[in-house]
């Protein structure tokens, strides 16, 4: 089953970076970060920014420090290559928790299934590369020495979860908390999951209140998209606490008072519940684990963040697999365990077979849906499009529109669209988006650079551009 689903997330992910669907944001912008980092220096987020800016104050991500070797093998494939193994080893830690905890091959096999089927992690395959997947992947490991009581090696797994991005710590701190509370009668336990949960809260706060905001050039996080709440994170909490009565409509609806429901709330509560969320209700105690999840999603200002679509509804998947296992173990008898994980996994792959063909927000486009021919054949030329790129030097600083820069961002200097100061070369394809520019904006941009005298132009055929400084910049300035 492992072998089946890694090929699958393979099929979906290689086949989409190959013909040109990833974009800069994230997997070019983390790429380029990978070379800075195999080269032993930092990366100042030129894919990201006009200026420059330690990427670590966009997401602390440490990460890509971690797998910047394999870059010299995958190249810009790299961490496709790390999410697909990622989410693979995630399933068997599912797989062997749910053994040790239930005894029983089949339930096992099909809550494994139940992972690799759930529509977060088809989502999340289909849109890139993002470091919450690799540690959304790494939290049944965490939960499974935990069970076993094997303490030493889930502190490891709990710091390699905290490294992956800023808020994994704050997840954490409610997986710790539940176990916590479920294991509260034996002792030692008790203790190490205090230490954890106390651990996350300080890592989560660091980070999050000084480290971040001690790298950006206005001295603020960068991703407190929670203007319903308040200005802060201390105010978010404060008007929590005050009125509480807003979280009704807040579950729900676009804004507090009911007035409009959110389209992308309502999916998401029907695919969790119907993938196996309700089956927690027999269990309460296990919601706790969910309870970030929800206020990061459901409150945040942008709609898309709100639904079941791209990354971020990938930790859900974990925490709800990891959380039948002990659900089921209680509340079932030996003869009902394995149908009922023979119900959930079924009931898992179908929404997350769904989600990819017919939902509101999920992977709705020819990136996730690996059983349809328009998957493996693009309607642009892409042979056209890497003859073009491959007359740009792998050394070369370049500027790229944003499917391109994802093939491209594997090198030292690679900037965001359509910031050419530092470039040496612009490269464009006339069938892919120019935002953040609009489209007379950019027929205005190129015209302007093919007449000013300082660029070349190798190639114009009306389906791509490629323009060459003619005084190339060699020294250091970024």
């Amino acid at each position: 089953m492992a072998l089946l689903f890694g090929l699958l997330y393979a099929d979906i992910s290689l086949v989409n970076h190959y013909l040109v669907r990833t974009e800069t944001l994230d997997l070019g912008l983390y790429t380029n970060a990978l070379w800075d980092y195999a080269h032993f220096q930092f990366n100042h987020g030129e894919c990201l920014n006009a200026y420059r800016e330690n990427l670590l104050h966009d997401h602390f991500d440490l990460y890509l420090m971690i797998f910047s070797p394999l870059g010299y093998i995958f190249g810009s494939y790299t961490l496709l290559v790390v999410q697909v193994l990622a989410l693979v080893l995630g399933g068997i830690a599912v797989y062997k928790l749910a053994f040790l905890v239930l005894n029983n091959r089949f339930s096992a096999l099909m809550l494994q299934l139940f992972f690799y089927g759930f529509f977060g992690v088809f989502s999340a395959i289909a849109f890139d590369y993002h470091s919450n997947v690799v540690a959304a992947a790494a939290m049944p490991w965490f939960a499974l020495y935990v069970a076993k009581k094997r303490f030493g090696v889930a502190w490891l797994l709990l710091i390699f979860i905290w490294i992956g991005k800023e808020n994994m710590a704050l997840w954490m701190l409610f997986v710790c908390l539940t176990f916590l509370i479920t294991g509260w009668q034996h002792k030692n336990q008790r203790l190490q999951l205090a230490l954890m949960s106390l651990g996350s809260a300080v890592y989560f706060i660091v980070v999050l209140q000084w480290a971040m905001p001690a790298l950006t050039h206005n001295g603020r996080y960068a991703h407190f998209d929670y203007p319903i709440l308040g200005k802060s994170i201390a105010e978010a909490v404060k008007n929590l606490i005050i009125h509480p009565e807003n979280l009704k409509y807040l579950l729900m609806d676009q804004r507090t008072g009911g007035v409009e429901m959110s389209v992308s709330k309502l999916e998401l509560w029907m695919y969790l519940a119907l993938s196996g969320g309700v089956l927690l209700l027999l269990r309460p105690v296990y919601l706790l684990m969910l309870l970030p999840l929800f206020f990061q999603k459901l409150f945040n200002s942008r709609e898309h963040i709100r639904g079941i679509g791209f990354q971020y509804a990938i930790e859900f998947g974990p925490s709800i697999a990891v959380a039948l296992v002990f659900v089921i173990q209680s509340a079932f008898n030996d003869a009902m365990k394995p149908r009922v994980a023979f119900v959930l996994a079924a009931a898992s792959c179908i929404m997350g077979f769904t989600s990819l063909d017919n939902s509101h927000k999920g992977a709705t486009n020819v990136q996730g849906r690996f059983y349809r021919k328009e998957h493996y054949i693009s309607k642009e030329d892409v042979a056209a499009m890497k003859d073009v790129l491959e007359m740009i030097p792998p050394n070369e600083r370049v500027v790229a529109s944003s499917r391109l820069l994802a093939q491209l961002a594997y090198r030292n200097y690679a900037y965001r669209w359509p910031y050419i100061e530092f470039a040496n070369y612009v490269v464009h394809c006339n069938a892919h988006s120019v935002y953040p520019q609009k489209p007379d904006d950019y027929q205005v941009f190129i015209e302007d650079l093919k007449n000013n005298g300082g660029w070349e132009v190798l190639v114009d055929d009306g389906f791509m551009v490629l323009l060459k400084r003619k005084h190339l910049i060699t020294d250091d300035r970024n």
